[in-house]
């Protein structure tokens, strides 16, 4: 077993002049483990990492420690997985928990889509009726049935619609 660490240091040591190229590898499997999660984490544990990460790239920065490559690498992991933690409660928006068989919603045209048979309209803005606000997506696609809506709606129109939603 230390044979093999050895050599993985070595072998890690002998990239030196190419560890700025190996950076973003780090960086995107630290992304690639936070989706693979089964579970989201907790606000605590990801603070927690981001101290962690914090304190090791200070003392990679600072070079105190002998083995401070692999600290390097471990604070480029876990940064990539704050930096997907971040993003995702970014966009974070209500989604639908349960399908809703018919619902009356309101909301403002911001695309339309024509198709052979229909015409599907993104509509931002929603007001589902017994909905509370908080529980509103962000945006939902409704599709109407039959192509003679095209010239009836139009992009910044607010509409109002009864139709079945699905999470």
């Amino acid at each position: 077993m230390r044979r093999m660490q050895r050599k993985n240091l070595e072998l890690l040591l002998s990239e030196r002049d190419r560890w700025v190229l190996w950076a973003p590898v780090f960086f995107g499997m630290g992304i690639g483990a936070y989706f693979a999660l089964l579970n989201e984490p907790s606000h605590a544990s990801v603070a927690i990492a981001a101290c962690a990460s914090v304190l090791i790239a200070i003392g990679t920065i600072l070079r105190r420690w002998s083995i401070w490559p692999i600290f390097a690498v471990i604070a480029l992991f876990m940064a990539g997985g704050y930096a997907a933690v971040l993003r995702t409660e970014s966009v974070a928006a209500p989604i639908l928990q349960k399908e809703d068989a018919f619902a009356v919603a309101e909301g403002k045209v911001v695309e339309i889509v024509p198709r052979e048979t229909n015409t599907r309209l993104l509509l931002s803005d929603v007001r589902l009726e017994g909905y509370p606000s908080v529980d509103n997506p962000a945006k939902v696609s409704v599709t109407l049935k039959g192509t003679s809506h095209m010239d009836a709606v139009k992009q910044g129109d607010v509409v109002r619609v009864k139709a079945g939603f699905f999470p």
